[in-house]
């Protein structure tokens, strides 16, 4: 599965800091920048996350 870029430059500048990865809702399609992740979803709930690693 291709990666998704960040879309938005405070998504880029998000995952500039720190350890921080973005995650891709395959369900609802947002993507939030966090540390770490209970493994769902935070703006829908749905399992369907991805990890996305982002050089």
């Amino acid at each position: 599965m291709p990666l998704i870029p960040p879309q938005t430059d405070e998504i880029r500048a998000e995952m500039s800091k720190d350890h921080r990865r973005l995650l891709h809702c395959l369900d609802c399609g947002g993507q939030v920048v966090a540390i770490r992740h209970g493994g769902s979803c935070i703006l829908c709930s749905s399992e369907a996350v991805v990890v996305e690693e982002w050089d």
